[in-house]
């Protein structure tokens, strides 16, 4: 073996024995079936051919990876159509890209087959991806412009202070600003709703989501105290329908998102995870060692997943509804990647990519 191909094989060894440690594992209380697809290398592999990966529509999808300073997107068999070291920031969704400078003189939009799908000329901000559309942030986060197909501007929306998290569905776009207030605008760049949650003494919201539906939003707020915030939709506005102070909380953004088709919110609290189920309007906290790197953005069926860890250690942890840790599976990387799309599951550590099919009964 030389030297070279070292780092590659001692990931490979590290997914071989995470996939032990799931297949392994009793007994639990949910009969989960685990099964290796396939392991692909960053290190070995560049860009495939787009002719290679078959086309929309014929059962392969491509997942958007961002793992240490590797990024691209790799289908459901382990091929990349992109693959590559980020050399300058990017905006990465599952259906664009670009890689830009900080002050960029222009931007090439991407897909997912590494194809120009625009080119935008003298940007006003940075480019955002929001429910399979481009926006542009402006240079000092105040601002927001939507691009049509051609990236020429359609409408410009401007915040009464800096964004510090932004998210968007069915339509809606939910930005949080840096003065502890919350903002939904449509599609036109028209004010729907805002909100200032205030109850703490400095005002700031460090995260915000909104359902899939556009019925719900979720949000972190605020210094001392911390707070956790959930408002469902009440005819045309909406009302705070639960809320739970959470101590001292971050200095920094936070972790959080609907997962389970939007009846429950996971979200970063201090010690661990909180999971907040909108149906029973019941909150519980999961014991969880180091900061949570990520989760699982679909969080269906009986069970879910989160990383967690610390900067050279992390740790997949798969957990049954509503708060039972049924496996652990530690590994050791500097970064970590996680995406689930059904019944699929995609690890990342190292400088390898490992994906599961998942089975449950």
């Amino acid at each position: 073996m030389t030297k070279k191909k070292q780092p590659y094989w001692i990931a490979l060894g590290l997914f071989l024995f995470l996939a032990y440690v799931f297949m392994a594992a009793q007994p639990v209380p949910l009969e989960l079936l685990v099964k290796a697809r396939w392991i692909s290398s960053l290190e070995s592999r560049g860009d495939e051919a787009a002719e290679a990966i078959p086309p929309a529509g014929s059962g392969q999808y491509l997942i958007p990876f961002r793992l240490g300073q590797r990024f691209g997107y790799v289908d459901s068999a382990g091929r990349f159509t992109v693959n590559r070291i980020q050399e300058a920031y990017i905006s990465l969704s599952p259906g664009a890209w670009t890689e830009y400078q900080a002050l960029p003189e222009t931007l090439e939009i991407k897909n997912p087959r590494n194809e120009t799908i625009k080119t935008i000329a003298s940007p006003s901000g940075y480019p955002v991806f929001l429910d399979g559309l481009c926006y542009l942030a402006g240079g000092d986060q105040s601002s927001l412009t939507a691009l049509d197909e051609n990236g020429d501007s359609t409408w410009t929306y401007f915040f009464e202070a800096p964004l510090t998290s932004i998210d968007a569905a069915s339509g809606l776009i939910l930005a949080g600003l840096l003065d502890g207030t919350i903002e939904l605008i449509s599609g036109k760049g028209e004010t729907l709703y805002t909100f200032d949650p205030g109850g703490s003494r400095i005002p700031c919201i460090f995260n915000c989501a909104i359902a899939e539906d556009g019925s719900k939003i979720a949000l972190i707020s605020g210094l001392d105290e911390q707070r956790f915030l959930f408002l469902e939709r009440s005819g045309d506005t909406y009302r705070v329908a639960y809320h739970e102070n959470l101590g001292e909380g971050y200095r920094r953004p936070v972790q959080l998102r609907f997962i389970d088709s939007g009846r429950r919110v996971a979200f970063e609290r201090p010690g661990g995870l909180g999971i907040f189920d909108t149906v029973k309007r019941e909150s519980v906290t999961l014991a969880l060692g180091g900061d949570i790197y990520a989760i699982d953005n679909e969080g269906g069926g009986d069970f879910f997943f989160v990383i967690t860890g610390d900067e050279n250690k992390k740790n997949l942890v798969a957990v049954q509804y509503p708060d039972r840790i049924f496996i652990e599976a530690p590994f050791k990387s500097n970064a970590a990647f996680f995406a689930r799309r059904g019944d699929q599951l995609y690890i990342g550590g190292g400088q390898s990519l490992i994906a599961f099919d998942l089975r449950s009964n």
